[in-house]
C-alpha cells in the first residue's frame, strides 16, 4: 500500500493549507502500474527571483528506493516540453511504495517558452535513476 512521507525539514515548515492540498492530491492519485515512478503536481508559485517553485508529490510505485540524484524534471503542457532542469539531491531517497512531495524550483531561463500553467504535468526525464 502507498504510503506519503514528509522529508524532516517539511513536516516542520509547511503551512497546513500546503498540507492539506498535498494530502487532496495524494489521495486522488491513482496508483499507475505502467509506471515505476510518477509526479504529481500540487501547485506552482513564483519567487522574488522570478523562478517557477513546482510543488509536486514524487510517487515511487516500485519495489525498490528511489534517489533524487542526477534527475532531469520536465514540465510539459499538452506533451511538449516547456521547461526541463537538472537536479541532484543524493541525500533524498523515497523508499518503495512510498509517496514524497517536493519543491522543484526552475530558473526562469529554464523555460523554452511561456507556460500558461493548465494541464501542465512533471516527469522525470533521461538521466533519472
Amino acid at each position: 500500500m502507498q504510503q506519503l512521507q514528509f522529508e524532516d525539514a517539511w513536516k516542520r515548515t509547511i503551512s497546513d493549507q500546503d498540507r492539506k492540498l498535498i494530502y487532496q492530491v495524494f489521495n486522488d492519485t491513482v496508483i499507475d502500474t505502467s509506471s515505476t515512478i510518477k509526479v504529481s503536481n500540487v501547485r506552482h508559485d513564483t519567487n522574488h527571483k522570478e523562478e517557477e517553485l513546482m510543488i509536486s508529490i514524487i510517487h515511487n510505485f516500485s519495489e525498490s528506493d528511489f534517489t533524487l540524484s542526477n534527475c532531469y524534471i520536465e514540465y510539459l503542457e499538452n506533451k511538449t516540453v516547456i521547461a526541463t532542469q537538472h537536479f541532484h539531491f543524493p541525500t533524498i531517497t523515497i523508499p518503495a511504495h512510498t509517496s514524497m512531495p517536493w519543491t522543484f524550483i526552475f530558473p526562469k531561463e529554464s523555460f523554452e517558452q511561456q507556460p500558461s500553467w493548465e494541464l501542465g504535468e512533471l516527469r522525470i526525464g533521461e538521466g533519472a535513476n
